[in-house]
């Protein structure tokens, strides 16, 4: 849900995790939801240093390598 992926992404604002939040973003669907991400960067309202733990793809297998690069 929503609420959930905000959640994730504050714990992540708040230092609790160092976790990348991975979102398969199937035709689009969920690019008004990127952009308020990126519109929350914009504003200062989240750590563009959290950006990176943020992982978009529309294609599962680009997702999930971009999810292997925080693997260590």
């Amino acid at each position: 849900t929503y609420e959930e992926l905000f959640e994730v992404l504050t714990w992540a604002q708040l230092g609790l995790h160092r976790k990348p939040i991975g979102l398969l973003n199937t035709a689009g669907y969920f690019d008004a939801c990127v952009q308020f991400v990126e519109h929350g960067i914009s504003e200062g309202f989240i750590s563009p240093a959290n950006r990176g733990l943020f992982c978009v793809a529309s294609e599962p297998a680009a997702l999930l390598d971009q999810l292997a690069v925080h693997q260590m």
